[in-house]
């Protein structure tokens, strides 16, 4: 499912939204596991963010107005109360996350976390100016199962459109009093791992300052309109500019 095997890191969320894949409808062929009484099934908590994301890509929105503006920032707000930044970008740098220093990790973070967040903001702009907001695919989410240990969680949901599907998996993390996903994989395409072997392969050839000039290189490209969004494995190989 080509649309699908497309999205790189943004979750069911940012399918509905940025894709407007909403859900024709959503079923559940087994019952929910059972967690500690203070934790939430998590399947029904990922179940209301994409409700929430069903009623946000539902609505109109005219380019280049207050609106989209607006649009755009409830899509943001969303996003980031589903994804476990800290988890992810730590998670993306493997065994390299620790032998870097505190201010290496906090820069890597704040780069992927930009890289990521300037490829949905492509794929929504992309959503409003192209008027894809009246091309909704009807789509079915069905939610096969639910694996819950201690303060970890894994979902699994098969997702349907115009007779071609794709199993979603999502890996969660009961952290601060909620659960937050922090990997999603499209048919056993782990986005997490993807981005660890690319960025293992970049840090073997090039080193750090290789990497850290291809984020940056890679997020001046999407916000220039050079690229449309960042795949995992799609960094560039452009030299960074020298600073004179």
């Amino acid at each position: 499912m080509n649309m699908l095997r497309s999205i790189s890191v943004n979750l069911v969320i940012v399918v509905c939204i940025a894709l407007h894949m909403v859900p024709a409808s959503s079923t559940a062929t087994a019952a929910p596991t059972t967690v500690a009484e203070d934790r939430p099934s998590p399947r029904r908590w990922l179940e209301s963010r994409v409700r929430q994301g069903h009623k946000l890509a539902s609505r109109k929105v005219e380019p280049d107005t207050l609106g989209e503006q607006k649009w755009q920032a409830q899509a943001k707000k969303l996003i980031d109360d589903i994804l476990d930044w800290n988890e992810l970008t730590r998670r993306s740098l493997g065994s390299n996350w620790r032998k870097r220093s505190a201010k290496e990790q906090q820069t890597f973070s704040h780069l992927l976390r930009q890289l990521i967040e300037v490829s949905y903001r492509s794929r929504l702009r992309y959503a409003v100016r192209e008027d894809a907001l009246d091309k909704k695919e009807d789509v079915n989410i069905e939610w096969l199962e639910e694996d819950v240990r201690a303060s970890k969680a894994n979902l699994v949901a098969k997702v349907t459109a115009n007779r071609n599907s794709a199993l979603l998996g999502f890996n969660l993390l009961w952290t601060q009093g909620r659960w937050r996903v922090y990997d999603v994989a499209i048919d056993d395409l782990s986005t997490v791992r993807t981005y660890r072997s690319n960025f293992r392969k970049i840090l073997k050839t090039e080193g750090w300052e290789g990497l850290i000039n291809r984020l940056q290189n890679k997020i001046a490209d999407i916000e220039a309109g050079r690229a449309d969004f960042a795949r995992p494995n799609s960094l560039g190989s452009r030299k960074a500019p020298e600073h004179r």
